[in-house]
């Protein structure tokens, strides 16, 4: 086993970035190939002002609505954009950013991919489906969705975007609760996503 830590690294944050978002704020669920990614539903965030995040040192911008909460540097992520509450929900749909780095030498980014669902599922039993190939920003990704119980009785899912742009990967994932409101912002984290840029 290599210790040489420009192999190692890129693995160590995959595992990272696959579970910080579900950490945020102590939830647990499972995966449904049949999520409306694309939902019409009004936004729930209706007349907010647009905030444009940049990190130029991580390498990437994105766009949220102005009343999603940024948080930095909290769970191993880069940023997490959190949704408000509804009046009967305990717990804040939230998309987490986190900027990889560089494919371990010799993995294919569909190696990579699969390397990253098969921790996830093994750390967390985690029910992963689809792997769909897609693009974010114009650059390849893989499109994933996921529902575990990390917690007893604390059901999570969520859906995770794998983006390799100028030969760096970026995950940005969307959890929430499934009887809260991850349907309700589900198609406002997808916003979020489709904003996603490399600078």
């Amino acid at each position: 086993m290599s210790h040489d830590p420009q192999i190692r690294r890129p693995a160590r944050r995959l595992h990272t970035g696959l579970i910080a978002g579900l950490l945020l704020l102590g939830a647990c669920g499972t995966a449904s190939s049949d999520l409306p990614l694309s939902s019409p539903a009004a936004s729930q965030s209706e007349g907010a002002e647009d905030v444009h995040y940049a990190d130029e040192a991580k390498g990437f911008a994105i766009t949220h609505p102005s009343d999603w909460t940024e948080r930095e540097d909290e769970n191993g992520l880069d940023v997490t954009f959190v949704a408000p509450l509804g009046l009967a929900d305990e717990f804040a749909e939230n998309l987490g950013v986190l900027a990889v780095g560089s494919l371990p030498q010799n993995t294919t980014f569909a190696q990579y991919e699969k390397m990253g669902n098969s921790m996830f599922e093994e750390a967390w039993g985690a029910q992963v489906c689809c792997a769909e190939k897609i693009e974010v920003g114009g650059y390849p990704a893989y499109l994933d969705r996921y529902e575990m119980e990390p917690v007893p009785d604390r059901p999570v899912k969520g859906v995770q975007w794998t983006v390799l742009a100028e030969d760096e990967v970026f995950i940005l994932t969307y959890t929430g609760h499934p009887d809260g409101g991850f349907d309700e912002w589900l198609a406002e984290g997808t916003e979020i996503v489709e904003s996603f840029e490399v600078i």
